[in-house]
């Protein structure tokens, strides 16, 4: 069950903006998947999301510093489980790029991430 009240999503079109706490909460919990020590860890307390996904049934942002990863640098993608919602985090050349809430379900929309407490099997993949 949630605890608390629900978090509000951000307004449409406020971006760059810095994280909603719950996006943070999530944020450093994927991170916390990566191995002990990558520099990624440690922009968790300063990353801003940039953009949102277009899709309009996710949460998902891109992440700065992403728009200055280069294509072709290397990924590591974290995992984590959620009833509602497959969660990632893509570090893209050493840094955080993407924070994903995939909806397992087709036409169910995902609004916001779920709390931290709610989510389980973190693991890089």
């Amino acid at each position: 069950m949630p605890s608390g009240p629900p978090a509000s999503p951000p307004e449409p079109g406020s971006y760059p903006r810095p994280l909603t706490d719950r996006e943070r909460q999530v944020l450093a919990l994927l991170a916390d998947g990566l191995p002990e020590g990558h520099p990624a860890r440690a922009e968790v307390p300063s990353a801003e999301a940039v953009r949102p996904c277009g899709c309009g049934t996710c949460p998902s942002i891109e992440l700065s510093p992403a728009e200055g990863v280069e294509d072709d640098a290397s990924r590591l993608v974290v995992s984590a489980d959620h009833p509602d919602a497959l969660l990632l985090l893509f570090v893209d050349g050493g840094h955080l790029s993407y924070l994903e809430a995939a909806p397992w379900h087709e036409g169910r929309a995902v609004r916001q991430f779920p709390p931290p407490e709610e989510i389980s099997g973190v693991e890089l993949g």
